[in-house]
């Protein structure tokens, strides 16, 4: 009986492992594999065709059901990671609605947010949540609508070298903090979430690749030799591959650069069963 794989693509010796394990090709072939691909001329699709060539991968061999992927999550709080041990990870939509640190966090300045029907109430005012309303004091876009509506699904990463330094400032405060406070005028909302949740962690959290935004795949659909395109599960297959390469390839190369993103479907959440680690990360936060 085979059993089930845990695709860790977080550093490069994971994705080795994930890798050999998921293709059945022993961790010193892939080295050796990609040790003698040329390094100034880099196409990793190339790489991959290759790779499945040399290796005689027959991808509909490839089984995904016994198999789940691993990602990381940043974000703050104040309790040891408590909540999100015991709650899981919520999608925006779900932590804006339940009682949750964040909700709490929101009604103790006053802040009240009725998801449903798009209300924001705010020092004895309400504003309908619009694209039109969303705006900036100087007009520019503001994006509390974008995030409630259209962004609001769990992201992360599957693998980030530097995780603490995403341009989104997501190890200090929510980029929802961020725009809501500029919003509503609240000047010191984010400043005031920075000190009453001022601790940061990693969450390490893993899922079924059906429950990966299908947009989380969409650059690696490559058509087949018939000039159809494949079938979503063939498409995870060749993304599984395709970066694994990617990441041990960057590593064999010396470069720490490379970002590949996760993107949970827009209305799930990760169960607390889910959830593999949190890793308190304030230190190292505050002191790089």
């Amino acid at each position: 009986m085979e059993k089930d794989i845990l695709f860790d693509l977080t550093s490069n010796l994971e994705a080795l492992g994930s890798l050999s394990k998921f293709a059945n090709v022993s961790q010193s072939e892939i080295v050796s594999f990609l040790n003698s691909c040329d390094r100034y001329n880099i196409d990793y699709r190339e790489n991959y065709y290759k790779f499945i060539e040399k290796f005689n991968i027959k991808l509909d061999n490839l089984r995904l059901d016994n198999l789940e992927i691993k990602s990381i999550h940043v974000t703050t709080g104040n309790d040891d990671g408590e909540y999100i041990l015991n709650n899981g990870l919520l999608n925006l939509k779900e932590v804006v609605k339940r009682d949750t640190p964040m909700n709490r966090f929101l009604i103790e300045r006053g802040i009240e947010i009725d998801v449903e029907n798009k209300i924001l109430r705010y020092n004895k005012k309400e504003l309908i949540i619009s694209e039109d309303n969303c705006r900036k004091s100087n007009g520019e876009k503001n994006y509390v609508h974008h995030k409630l509506y259209r962004d609001y699904l769990i992201n992360g990463f599957h693998y980030n070298n530097k995780p603490l330094k995403y341009g989104g400032m997501v190890a200090y405060r929510p980029e929802f903090i961020y725009s809501l406070g500029d919003l509503i005028r609240y000047r010191d909302l984010e400043k005031t979430w920075e000190n009453t949740f001022n601790q940061c962690y990693i969450v390490e959290y893993k899922c079924k690749p059906c429950n990966i935004e299908w947009n989380s795949y969409v650059k690696d659909i490559m058509e087949d030799d018939d000039g159809i395109e494949p079938s979503l599960e063939k498409i995870i297959k060749r993304w599984l591959i395709n970066n694994s390469l990617y990441v041990i390839f960057n590593y064999i190369l010396g470069s720490d650069g490379v970002e590949i993103y996760s993107f949970l479907k827009p209305n799930y959440n990760v169960p607390s069963s889910d959830i593999i680690k949190i890793i308190n990360v304030t230190s190292k936060r505050n002191n790089s």
